[in-house]
């Protein structure tokens, strides 16, 4: 859609090492600056416990720069269509990224879900999010994620939420989430976001 404003990630060299520090960034509107993550060992920025909400735009759409900073980006369409994406900093220190995205729809259900630019060895499938059970309410994705963006869009229920747990190199990647909200590029602080359309 040409209606659709695209916002663009990226970073520039930029490390940044605390939660708070991730939205103090003085840099243009479009742009956010995320942190570089450097394997081995766990994320810079760690988690908060418990279950993180926000709002996300309709319609809003972000750009990553794939190769060069890590994140998981997030996108609502009032169809009912959520696209998640996933990058890497592998052109900058040589390490892929394994990410694990699991969704699930709040007050809805997912109806299909449909692979994007995914390649031989990852992973995507249907999943039960509850422990124990054999419903197969969510969609699982397990990538290793180089210089390119692996991503996935899911088809659910007009306006109802969407929760989304994310890790990386099986490490909590809850600050590595990054959606619009009220057109400021926000970003989580646990390992599961619930987030609701607005807009």
């Amino acid at each position: 859609m040409t209606s659709r404003a695209r916002r663009r990630l990226s970073t520039f060299g930029v490390v940044i090492g605390a939660l708070g520090a991730l939205g103090a960034s003085a840099c243009e509107a479009e742009t956010v600056y995320y942190p570089v993550y450097v394997v081995p060992g766990p994320p810079p920025v760690p988690c908060a416990g418990g279950v993180d909400e926000g709002d996300i735009d309709t319609d809003g759409l972000l750009d990553v720069d794939p190769g060069y900073g890590v994140g998981t980006t997030v996108e609502y369409s009032d169809d009912g269509t959520w696209r998640f994406a996933v990058t890497c900093d592998f052109l900058v220190y040589g390490y892929p990224c394994n990410w694990t995205v699991l969704v699930t729809s709040i007050d809805g259900s997912i109806e299909s879900f449909e692979p994007e630019a995914l390649e031989d060895n990852d992973f995507i499938e249907r999943f039960p999010t509850v422990p124990g059970s054999t419903v197969e309410d969510g969609v699982f994705l397990d990538a290793l994620t180089t210089d390119e963006v692996d991503a996935f869009s899911v088809s659910a229920t007009p306006g109802a939420g969407m929760s989304v747990t994310i890790e990386i190199d099986g490490y909590c990647a809850g600050p590595y989430l990054f959606w619009l909200e009220g057109g400021e590029v926000r970003h989580g602080a646990t390992k599961t976001t619930d987030l609701y359309p607005q807009g």
